[in-house]
């Protein structure tokens, strides 16, 4: 019985594994039903959910402050409507378009350093509600993070189809000029509701009142902060009436409520509305003045 030969030399036909590949990546097999689905909900929908809903980003839990402070709010919203819609183009299209994979390479990257960060500022979250909503919320940012790294990697392999150089380039500048663009606006934010803040608890009144004005509800200022500072007045402070009633007015609990949340106690006796005065006790009505001594000598009798 003969013994087997060698293989054959692979003829001109014979196709890799990293050939399938390309081949099936070429003509829009390259991700499958599952994968659309599974980015769909935490890359799009789980990127929105985390920024509208989550309890614990932008509102403190009982001894503990929020994750990020409130003004940061309209600003994570813009972000992740751009991340969300960025990612909905590149699968409308198959997840395969060479010059599309050079635009979103470098917003693929910066959401999954965004959701990465996110993630571990609400890992406690994840850790301590397990399966309840602050849990799910939590752990998210993690499957987000997943997402944008594999379509990100995909939208790298489709622009080196254009050019390697090319591909590499607009990563790294993409990711730059995104990221200088939200640290500016993030930092604009937090000057603005510190300026206001600051005017907030100014000891002049017109500047107090000028701050109000500008407050339009609890993603102007930190909240958080409010109260922590309000904490540190002196109980004689004149600017404590003001602000207890400030700070109601701007999130609509009373500012011992806020305390309470960040496990911060006032002390016994202390209140955060001045106790109202008596009012004056009438005058007493004048007595009738007393009879003035007779002069006229008395007649004894004889």
């Amino acid at each position: 019985m003969p013994m087997p030969g060698p293989p054959p030399p692979p003829g001109p036909d014979y196709m890799g594994v990293e050939d399938v590949e390309r081949q099936l990546a070429h003509h829009g097999r390259g991700i499958s039903v599952g994968q659309v689905v599974f980015d769909v909900l935490f890359g799009v929908l789980g990127t929105i959910g985390v920024v509208w809903v989550d309890p614990t980003l932008f509102t403190s839990e009982f001894g503990l402050q929020a994750a990020f402070p409130a003004y940061v709010a309209p600003l994570a919203q813009v972000v992740a409507i751009f991340l969300a819609a960025t990612l909905v183009l590149w699968l409308a299209t198959g997840a395969r378009r060479s010059w599309l994979g050079v635009l979103v390479a470098g917003p693929f990257a910066l959401g999954f350093a965004l959701s990465l960060f996110l993630g571990v500022k609400l890992i406690w979250a994840a850790l301590g509600f397990g399966l309840h909503l602050k849990g799910v919320l939590g752990l998210a940012p993690w499957f987000a993070a997943f997402v944008f790294a594999r379509q990100g990697l995909r939208a790298l392999r489709a622009a080196a189809a254009v050019s390697p150089g090319l591909a590499a380039g607009t990563l790294v500048i993409g990711t730059i000029v995104l990221a200088t663009v939200l640290g500016v606006a993030a930092k604009t934010a937090q000057r603005r509701a510190r300026l206001l803040e600051d005017q907030l608890f100014s000891k002049n009144t017109q500047d107090h009142k000028a701050a109000l004005m500008q407050i339009l509800g609890t993603r102007s200022v930190d909240v958080d902060s409010i109260a922590l500072r309000y904490a540190d007045l002196r109980k004689t402070d004149p600017r404590r009436e003001r602000l207890a009633k400030a700070y109601l007015d701007i999130t609509g609990d009373t500012v011992e409520l806020g305390l309470q949340r960040l496990g911060i106690k006032l002390e016994e006796g202390e209140t955060t509305v001045k106790e109202p005065e008596a009012p004056p006790r009438p005058p007493a009505p004048p007595s009738p003045p007393e009879p003035y001594p007779s002069t006229r000598a008395s007649a004894s009798p004889k």
